[in-house]
């Protein structure tokens, strides 16, 4: 991480860090935790090359076994998430697998803030909400729910997350029951225009600049309320702007498609307000400012001191 004084990311020092435990995860844990709707995607569109060996990345800081002065100058989380190309000429957008928390007695359960455009998922019983992201946004993780992050750029996707990581339980056991997670996001390719991407992270190749983005359903979740014989996908066109896809899904156009489907479109913001463990936090102010300001709202709100 860098100094406290920046409010600059920098994934060179986190992985040269000893403060992070580096966490990468791979195209195997894909199939197997995405089970078999993963692997229809994935099949349906050409399969992945086989260069590509890892998914994301996540930094994790601080454990449930900390000490309670290294939980005092917790630092967040990362999540790092690329696009994964397929063998054609489109790619599946990148996501994190999901996990399941579960009921507590407390409200908020993780902060995370963004650093690019992308989205979370959550969802709790009957109710599904994606939330819309760009940099700067921030949102409030509740107990009691399954949630996922996902990339909406071509460019790949950072996330900063703050919880306290003794009162963070979690599980991707819903996974298998589910058959995988409960949508995922594709670029079919069918661009006039692309250029090669330029992250070091992963080979060089040609994406796909506009075009249809295809959002797959997972028919296994009762939330959606479709049947194995109702349209399972729901197709969005993009420009060319890095943008385009942030901006396709929060008009009201495609709230309306989507609502069809139980999934309430909202766009984060820069400024919220949480319920921490002994009352209401004002969050105005970049995550890493808030971590490193003098009074700590952050590490009192998830009762890390």
């Amino acid at each position: 991480m860098k100094q406290e004084n920046s409010l600059e990311v920098s994934r060179e020092d986190l992985i040269k860090s000893e403060e992070y435990t580096h966490k990468p995860r791979t195209i195997h844990e894909i199939h197997e935790h995405g089970h078999g709707f993963y692997k229809r995607i994935i099949k349906e569109h050409g399969g992945i090359p086989d260069s590509f060996r890892e998914a994301y990345i996540g930094w994790e800081n601080c454990s449930k076994d900390s000490s309670p002065e290294e939980l005092s100058k917790k630092q967040p989380n990362v999540t790092y998430l690329w696009n994964i190309p397929f063998n054609g000429t489109g790619f599946l957008y990148g996501s994190t697998l999901g996990h399941k928390h579960p009921s507590l007695d407390f409200l908020v359960q993780e902060i995370y803030e963004f650093f690019g455009f992308g989205g979370m998922l959550i969802s709790r019983g009957k109710s599904t909400q994606l939330y819309i992201c760009k940099k700067g946004d921030k949102l409030a993780v509740p107990t009691d729910c399954t949630m996922t992050i996902l990339n909406l750029s071509r460019e790949p996707l950072l996330t900063l997350d703050m919880a306290n990581p003794r009162e963070n339980p979690s599980s991707k056991d819903y996974l298998k029951e589910m058959n995988g997670p409960m949508l995922a996001l594709c670029h079919l390719g069918n661009s006039k225009s692309y250029k090669y991407n330029v992250d070091e992270v992963k080979p060089c190749r040609l994406v796909p600049m506009e075009g249809t983005v295809r959002m797959h359903l997972n028919l296994n979740y009762p939330s959606f309320g479709i049947s194995s014989d109702q349209l399972s996908f729901v197709d969005f066109k993009i420009g060319e702007g890095n943008e385009s896809l942030y901006q396709e899904l929060i008009n009201q156009e495609s709230k309306e498609k989507l609502a069809k489907f139980n999934i309430e479109i909202l766009s984060a913001s820069s400024d919220i307000t949480i319920q921490g463990r002994d009352g209401s936090y004002h969050l105005n102010k970049p995550l890493l400012s808030l971590i490193y300001s003098d009074d700590k709202p952050l590490h009192k709100a998830l009762k890390l001191i």
